[in-house]
């Protein structure tokens, strides 16, 4: 199982994400990462993000333990807005 413990708020203004995640059930697990659907990358957590231009992103984060891969990765959609207020 694979839980996202942090994120960035919806919207908001910054061009990045920070996120923080875990595995409760197994704490000596690997992660890999994905954005807008992109391919999946080892990461480790805190992790953020490049920067991403205004509109829509999606955060997946996916545990691996012994080999094995969550088949249900947890994810987070949110709006970056740059525009004035």
């Amino acid at each position: 199982t694979t839980v996202i413990t942090s994120r960035p708020p919806n919207p908001t203004n910054q061009p990045t994400g920070t996120f923080a995640f875990q595995s409760p059930s197994n704490p000596s697990a690997t992660f890999e990462c994905s954005i807008d659907g992109g391919p999946f990358v080892a990461c480790s957590s805190p992790f953020t993000t490049g920067v991403l231009a205004p509109g829509t992103h999606t955060f997946r984060v996916r545990a691996i333990v012994g080999g094995l891969t969550d088949p249900m990765p947890a994810s987070h959609t949110w709006v970056i807005d740059t525009g004035a207020p």
